[in-house]
């Protein structure tokens, strides 16, 4: 019996051993991997940290590595053993395939930048719920409440605000204009205690349009008459001066000479 059970032992012992062996040889005959290094961009930005690079040959994915954000921004290292048909090797960033491909080369480093359309993942936060807001209840009033407009007052914030109605506050403002509301203005809001009635608002009386009064026509200036000149008369020549005649004398005058005399 003890015979029988080492022969197992030792046939055990001699396949895990085959098996080592074979694993050995294999081992030794495959290929060393390539490497791959550089950058990765999507919609060019460069891809976020987490994003997979994924290495294919003939369609067959052969590694994929996440990017670790270590470094410069979008940096990836991959290396990629031997799995398909052919020696060009693409790429592929979250899935989108990238615009450029290598070629494998058995334990060679090759630097190669990658780059593929469309917007790096969203990376899809859950918001926190805003707390609960407790609305908190607007005072009882029994009497009426005079507001004034302010920048941004509308009559339901204002209905809000008071614990009122929008069409009580309609009702005791006849004419209001909901969507005219004017800064300034002052608008009744009725009261909101159980029971209490407001009082029937006073009817405003429209004031009459006061008439226009005619402008006077004024009257023309009369124009003032130009002043006729009156000729100047003619002077009347003087009547020229008859000499008297030497009186005729028939004797010898003796003449005393006297001032002024020739």
């Amino acid at each position: 019996m003890s015979g029988a059970y080492g022969r197992i032992v030792a046939a055990l012992a001699g396949l895990a051993l085959l098996g080592a062996l074979a694993a050995a040889a294999a081992l030794a005959q495959s290929p060393p991997a390539a490497h791959f290094a550089g950058t990765a961009s999507l919609g060019g930005r460069p891809a976020p940290a987490g994003a997979q690079v994924a290495a294919l040959m003939g369609g067959v994915e052969c590694a994929s590595a996440a990017l670790t954000g270590l470094g410069s921004p979008g940096a990836y290292s991959i290396r990629v053993p031997r799995c398909g048909a052919g020696a060009v090797v693409s790429f592929a960033i979250d899935g989108r395939p990238a615009a450029q491909t290598g070629v494998w080369t058995s334990g060679g480093l090759v630097r190669l930048d990658l780059s593929a359309d469309g917007p790096p993942a969203a990376v899809t936060s859950t918001p926190a719920p805003d707390p609960a807001v407790t609305p908190t209840p607007a005072p009882t009033r029994t009497a009426i409440v005079a507001h004034r407009i302010a920048a941004g007052d509308t009559l339901l914030a204002l209905a809000l605000a008071y614990g009122v109605t929008v069409a009580a506050i309609v009702e005791l403002n006849p004419g209001i204009d909901p969507t005219g509301l004017q800064i300034g203005d002052t608008v009744r809001i009725p009261p909101n205690a159980p029971g209490a009635v407001a009082p029937a608002p006073t009817p405003t009386r429209t004031p009459e349009p006061t008439p226009t009064p005619t402008p006077t026509r004024t009257p023309e200036p009369t124009p003032t008459p130009t002043p006729t000149r009156t000729p100047e008369p003619t002077p009347t020549p003087e009547p020229t001066a008859t000499p008297e005649p030497t009186p005729t004398r028939t004797a010898i005058v003796a003449h005393r000479i006297a001032a002024g005399d020739t």
